[in-house]
């Protein structure tokens, strides 16, 4: 089972750590090169051009103007899965696991990155502020178009070298874009979680905050417990998230919580 989650807007520039060329050269992204590209497209606008260009504010643009004059330093870095610091991550809480759970998570989890496309949790990448929407791609495309094919071809690659059965669909709609998932489950099958909130005797739908709350505790679940197949994930029946049966439509689950 090969569980996707998107990137965050937030990042933690802190962990930014000095890297060694032998670490960086095995943990290279694998689209860097398009990443590279997408930055230096970028290169030397003002950063009211690019607030302009990526839509966004004007502290956003100016943090993006330092990491595209960063992006070609090479000597420092940061793991993805310890680079983004939003909700999902918060819950996630990936600097609690142990060794072993550590390694799991790494032959299991995959990020879907505006910048990067498909990211593994150790691959070594530079802080950025992009997201789905923007039009940083040639063209003026937004990114979940730019990065569609490559991506679908990243994710099926990998569905068959591992011989990975089951895909679990923790993404946003925007991050879910840049995959073709009809050419995915050509390969394997696709299951996407649903989540409601138990209010009295109704099911009420989560607010935006408390969705990614609830996907990085599921993906902590799946994780943690080792869940390998889609019988044990609609067996959970933890204190903060029960599955309570499966939605009308099928390979949705569906998880509630109090």
């Amino acid at each position: 089972m090969l569980i996707l989650i998107a990137e965050s807007k937030a990042m933690n520039c802190a962990m930014l750590r000095e890297i060694d060329p032998s670490e960086q050269s095995v943990r290279l992204p694998v689209f860097l090169h398009q990443a590279a590209e997408i930055m230096a497209s970028l290169a030397g606008m003002s950063v009211a051009d690019i607030a302009l260009r990526l839509g966004i504010g004007p502290k956003s643009a100016k943090a993006m103007a330092d990491y595209i004059y960063d992006f070609t330093n090479t000597a420092t870095g940061i793991e993805a899965v310890e680079a983004f610091t939003g909700v999902v991550f918060k819950h996630f809480d990936v600097r609690s696991l142990d060794g072993d759970t550590l390694t799991a998570m790494r032959s299991r989890l995959r990020i879907i990155s505006s910048l990067y496309g498909w990211l593994r949790p150790d691959d070594i990448i530079k802080p950025y502020r992009l997201d789905f929407t923007s039009k940083a791609a040639p063209g003026g495309k937004p990114m979940y178009g730019y990065w569609r094919k490559d991506v679908t071809a990243a994710l099926v690659d990998e569905i068959k070298a591992a011989g990975v059965g089951e895909v679990v669909n923790l993404l946003p709609m925007d991050a879910s874009k840049c995959i073709d998932w009809k050419s995915v489950k050509d390969s394997a099958k696709v299951i996407v979680p649903s989540f409601k909130i138990q209010q009295g005797e109704a099911l009420a739908t989560p607010n935006a905050t408390l969705l990614k709350a609830l996907r990085g505790s599921l993906l902590r679940h799946i994780i943690c417990d080792r869940i390998t197949d889609g019988d044990a994930l609609r067996g959970i029946d933890a204190p903060d998230m029960v599955c309570l049966r499966d939605d009308p439509a099928p390979g949705h689950p569906l998880f509630v919580t109090a």
